[in-house]
């Protein structure tokens, strides 16, 4: 009788005070009128299923149940096979065929010569199969360039654009030469001092650069880079401290240092000038990159 009374008030109130008419013990999920649990207890999720495994370094890998069964369903689909490496080729064909992404793929693959190695350890593959199945590669993941990639042709009519004879065009071409030659970050461009300008084994090269995340590098600097910063520090008499400094209207140098906004108004101006749009600094360091490294992808 109670619980009619409350079907009906249920009824009554509609969806929204439906809601708020629910006792507290409502979330929890019951199987009332199920035939496999007629006492209608609460029925709470099934533990997930992992395998855990050890490496040799005492390492433990975890790996869901789902990650394992693909491999599993596969199997069973096909004609009775044989767990080998010319089976494992073929799951692998049968993952791309699918389209899957490579990371995903490698991740299967993964499983499955853990699988060969468990297997062997435990006596029920001989090592030379589960050593073939673990010579079976993986998909080779390619990466894709984001972003906007500059021309040799184009990085030129940037530089071009941005030369002149005033105090602002010499600092903005010195600016544009160590982004496109040197590959540098906004915040390494402008943080770079003189003494860190050294000559090594005949070449000049920023010493000992901190960049992203505490990492040390070398950069080297190419020649007319080179000469482009030193008609900047000679205009501007630079001696010491930060390289690029403010400039005002009438070519006044003053301060110690600029922001990074200035190196990303500096980039825009010139570029728009010279009929790119929506270039970022990091587009040129882009460029450096692909010059220095001609195989990055």
């Amino acid at each position: 009788n109670n619980n009619a009374g409350g079907r009906r008030a249920v009824e009554k109130a509609g969806p929204w005070k439906a809601r708020k008419t629910k006792n507290r013990f409502s979330s929890l999920p019951t199987a009332l009128g199920n035939p496999a649990n007629p006492a209608g207890f609460p029925l709470f999720p099934q533990p997930r299923l992992l395998l855990v495994s050890q490496t040799t370094s005492g390492n433990l890998i975890v790996a869901d149940r789902k990650e394992c069964l693909t491999p599993v369903t596969w199997y069973c689909s096909e004609p009775r096979l044989a767990f080998n490496r010319i089976v494992v080729v073929r799951y692998r064909m049968y993952l791309e065929s699918r389209h899957l992404a490579a990371n995903t793929i490698n991740q299967q693959l993964a499983a499955v010569r853990r699988l060969a190695h468990e297997a062997a350890d435990s006596g029920l593959l001989s090592p030379e199969l589960a050593a073939g199945i673990s010579r079976v590669k993986g998909v080779k993941q390619l990466g894709f360039r984001s972003g906007n990639w500059l021309s040799a042709e184009q990085s030129s009519e940037v530089l071009k654009h941005a030369y002149g004879d005033t105090m602002r065009a010499r600092r903005d071409y010195a600016m544009l030469a160590m982004l496109f030659g040197c590959g540098f970050r906004r915040s390494e461009l402008v943080g770079l001092e003189l003494d860190e300008i050294q000559m090594r084994q005949g070449h000049w090269a920023v010493v000992d650069l901190i960049g992203k995340g505490g990492h040390i590098r070398t950069v080297p600097i190419p020649e007319w880079v080179k000469a482009a910063l030193d008609q900047w520090t000679a205009a501007a008499r630079v001696t010491e401290g930060r390289i690029f400094r403010a400039v005002a209207r009438m070519g006044k140098v003053w301060g110690k240092g600029i922001s990074q906004n200035v190196v990303w108004y500096v980039v825009k101006s010139c570029c728009e000038r010279a009929g790119l749009e929506h270039i970022a600094p990091h587009d040129l360091r882009s460029y450096a990159e692909s010059r220095i490294m001609p195989n990055r992808v």
